[in-house]
């Protein structure tokens, strides 16, 4: 997506996604919307998202790059 750089998605409830960001340089409110829009459509209204903006996602000790991390028992 333009204007991110990375992201990933966080689960740690049934009824929550954190989404943490790292801007790109074309970041604008309309990148924002648009990921609202989409992730919604993906997860439905009974999902909160909430987003948090990061310089950086860390990767695994293995050096990987996680998208979607489920900390769900």
């Amino acid at each position: 997506i333009g204007g991110i750089d990375r992201f990933q998605i966080v689960q740690r409830a049934r009824d929550r996604l954190d989404v943490y960001l790292v801007r790109g340089i074309d970041f604008s409110d309309g990148v924002l919307d648009y990921l609202r829009t989409e992730l919604g459509k993906a997860v439905g209204d009974s999902i909160a998202m909430e987003f948090h903006f990061v310089d950086a996602i860390a990767l695994t000790a293995s050096g990987k790059y996680r998208v979607m991390v489920s900390e769900i028992d």
